[in-house]
């Protein structure tokens, strides 16, 4: 073991027994303690922050990440109205250690336009991902968006070029109901129950109608909450 990481591990000890809480000690006051030169205490440091434990402010010091959520208080009411964050439950802490992070790392990269399809390092990560569920497309073939709103409007602009149409649940997204409508797309529906998935009446709707989409939700459904079985999604 090299001597920044026997003195990364001595400092995460001293974490775990909160004998520094919130920050860590100056570099100095660290150099002293584990009698080390700037150099090994800099790279232990790194390490750390390699390992997402600290994060650094510049020119004020070392902040301790904790792993541990103080638990929120209930006031008697979980408001279920629509399915975005709280923002009184957002973890902002947490996100803002994590722009911070990008921002040192990628700097001016952050302000500028990216490719059109996504970022080209993302797109491999997404084909292992889907090598796992024997999905194997190319590269070119994968499209990343700035969330499901972004995809869901090149799709529609798709469907008025071809005069296609596309199944949704009911319910479903109301996103995507308010897409169809603004842009007089062509649609068919089927009713999704909170229980399970009708896969006899879905085939019916489909042979019978054709669409040329099916948009459903097989996880973390909206609004139901629901998710499919694992029979239902294969």
């Amino acid at each position: 073991m090299r001597k920044h990481q026997f003195v990364a591990n001595k400092i995460l000890q001293y974490i775990e027994q909160g004998d520094y809480k919130d920050r860590l000690p100056s570099v100095r006051k660290l150099m002293d303690t584990f009698g080390v030169s700037q150099v090994t205490m800099t790279h232990a440091l790194q390490h750390l922050m390699d390992m997402n434990r600290v994060y650094a402010k510049p020119n004020v010091g070392y902040f301790i990440i904790s792993g541990k959520e103080n638990p929120t208080s209930f006031e008697g009411i979980y408001d279920f109205f629509t399915a975005s964050t709280s923002w009184t439950d957002f973890p902002w802490n947490n996100y803002s250690q994590c722009l911070e992070t990008a921002i040192q790392n990628q700097k001016t990269e952050l302000f500028t336009y990216g490719l059109a399809t996504g970022n080209e390092d993302l797109k491999s990560l997404f084909q292992k991902l889907l090598a796992e569920d024997q999905l194997f497309p190319k590269k070119e073939q994968i499209m990343i968006t700035s969330g499901s709103q972004q995809a869901l409007h090149i799709l529609a602009l798709t469907m008025m070029t071809r005069k296609e149409t596309i199944l949704i649940e009911q319910p479903t997204y109301h996103q995507i109901i308010n897409l169809i409508e603004r842009m007089h797309l062509g649609y068919i529906t089927y009713h999704r129950d909170l229980e399970k998935i009708n896969l006899k009446e879905l085939e019916e709707t489909i042979e019978k109608n054709r669409p040329n989409y099916v948009y459903l939700m097989p996880r973390l459904h909206n609004p139901l909450g629901t998710t499919m079985s694992e029979h239902e999604k294969k």
